[in-house]
């Protein structure tokens, strides 16, 4: 009799655990969209957000963009020109970036937490704006660098209370095909364009992956320089964020 009475109970247990662990899988799983803002860049007036959105229990997809606020020159970079470049109040530095991800999770936790591998493509977009006095003359530069590329990022995600989200992006190696181009005019009657232009070539070809990839095109009023390359880029960081 205790044996059959202990197998009743055994049976009825059953469909609470299912119900249960079904329970508990839902909480989980139905925790489909992450959204958070990179913390990294935010002193320099880089705003990142990433969404990430669950496709299984180990399968991601991910977009992450952000801009640069206009801003003045970073004063490493000011520091670094100011002895050759009295640059003007008005420089203006500013772009963007998109990059999607498709991620992997695969340890034993349910994405979207855990150890991921993801890989991305990325573009970017920045624009330079200043004027300067170059070899006495006054002239507007404006810059445009945009890059193309991709690679892998290797991070770990951790969820809290079903709620918070904290992203560490550990590494993201990558290699991008960039474009850098600038253009310098002045308002100036009397400039030697062509003597102007040989100076810039100097100056840039002592540069080091640009100044050999760099050609110069001189025109009535402008010099243009413009250097195509490939190089490799690295990104790591942090993000927190809200899981719903």
């Amino acid at each position: 009799m205790k044996k059959s009475l202990f197998f009743v109970i055994i049976f009825a247990l059953i469909p609470l655990i299912n119900v249960t662990s079904q329970k508990n899988v839902v909480n989980v799983t139905s925790q489909k969209n992450v959204v958070n803002l990179g913390l990294g860049g935010l002193a320099l007036g880089n705003v990142a957000l990433n969404y990430e959105r669950n496709l299984s229990d180990s399968r991601a997809v991910s977009l992450n963009t952000g801009f640069l606020i206009p801003r003045k020159l970073p004063s490493v970079i000011y520091d670094a020109l100011i002895e050759e470049i009295n640059i003007d109040a008005d420089n203006k530095i500013s772009g963007f970036f998109i990059m999607p991800e498709y991620r992997f999770y695969p340890t034993y936790k349910i994405a979207p937490e855990g150890f991921y591998i993801a890989p991305f493509i990325k573009f970017n977009y920045y624009t330079l704006d200043l004027r300067g006095d170059f070899n006495d003359v006054t002239a507007d530069i404006k810059g445009k660098y945009t890059a193309i590329g991709g690679g892998v990022q290797f991070g770990m995600h951790w969820i809290i209370k079903e709620r918070v989200s904290i992203d560490f992006y550990l590494a993201g190696p990558g290699l991008y095909y960039d474009n850098l181009s600038l253009r310098l005019e002045s308002d100036d009657p009397d400039v030697d364009y062509d003597g102007f232009g040989g100076d810039v070539d100097a100056d840039l070809s002592g540069v080091p992956v640009i100044g050999e990839k760099t050609e110069i095109e001189i025109g009535d009023d402008y010099v243009d320089a413009t250097s195509t390359f490939i190089f490799p880029g690295f990104r790591t960081g942090i993000s927190l964020g809200i899981v719903f």
